[in-house]
């Protein structure tokens, strides 16, 4: 998982802090704010609006929209 977070967004340390505070499970980032995701060390503004646009983008593959 770290890998596949590390490609997304870039930084190695924002993919061991995403996959230290969720456990791996990253349905556990789907109730955080952006405010929430910027304080992990490694995770500024830029990190936290591509794990958010990530969400949005599954969001609307599971439901069908464009």
């Amino acid at each position: 998982m770290e890998d596949l977070l590390y490609v997304l967004l870039g930084n190695r340390e924002a993919a061991r802090s995403i996959v230290a505070e969720t456990g791996g499970d990253l349905r556990r980032l789907a109730g955080m704010e952006l405010d929430d995701l910027t304080v992990l060390p490694g995770i500024g503004e830029g990190a936290a609006a591509k794990i958010a646009a990530l969400f949005e983008i599954v969001t609307r593959i599971i439901r069908g929209q464009r």
